[in-house]
């Protein structure tokens, strides 16, 4: 879980934050369900907690419940602040799952969002040069499915911005642990409420 946090925090999150970074954008495809996994993802799917976020703003199934960490950060350089809240949970020591939800002030709205997105991955490819990411349309969001392989470990994730909310949602693992049938169910788990 150390490792997952501090990704998001120095690779990612801060790096989220620079609203004006550099804007260029790429062509959002729908994505489509792997009909292969669909025996695999319902084995386990009934095990798996739907969980509400602290303001209501979203759901998400999760393989048990919970911790929820929350902060704020100062950015005077930006002059506002950012909230954050992150759910974290794990199957065992080997795979976790995180939800992390960044709140903006509210000047900041839609049209910020493929910015953002690619902040993020200017910030994770910073500290992550074999980052791999697409950009994907999923139930009319612009979505950014991330990959990250370093030092034996896995990092995929889905990030996306709506209004002036940033989700990321993301699974870690040593490698040989991965799952692919527990990711499908975590990620396509997430809804909107609002």
């Amino acid at each position: 879980m150390r490792k997952l946090y501090s990704i998001v925090k120095t690779g990612g999150l801060c790096c989220a934050l620079g609203l004006a970074l550099t804007s260029f954008s790429l062509d959002a495809k729908e994505t489509r369900i792997d009909p292969v996994l669909s025996k695999e993802i319902s084995k386990t799917k009934n095990h798996w907690q739907e969980f509400r976020s602290i303001n209501g703003e979203c759901c998400m199934k999760f393989p048990k419940y919970p911790d929820h960490l929350s902060e704020k950060l100062r950015l005077p350089e930006i002059g506002f602040d950012l909230k954050y809240d992150a759910y974290i949970s794990a199957i065992d020591q080997k795979t976790t799952f995180l939800l992390l939800i960044a709140q903006y002030p509210d000047f900041v709205d839609q049209t910020y969002a493929n910015k953002n997105l690619e902040g993020f991955v200017e910030g994770l490819l910073k500290h992550n040069p074999g980052l791999t990411h697409e950009l994907s349309l999923v139930n009319g969001h612009t979505v950014l499915d991330l990959f990250i392989c370093k030092e034996g470990m896995y990092f995929k994730g889905r990030a996306l911005m709506v209004k002036n909310s940033f989700y990321l949602m993301a699974m870690e693992c040593e490698a040989q642990y991965y799952d692919e049938a527990s990711y499908k169910i975590f990620i396509d788990s997430f809804e909107l409420m609002r």
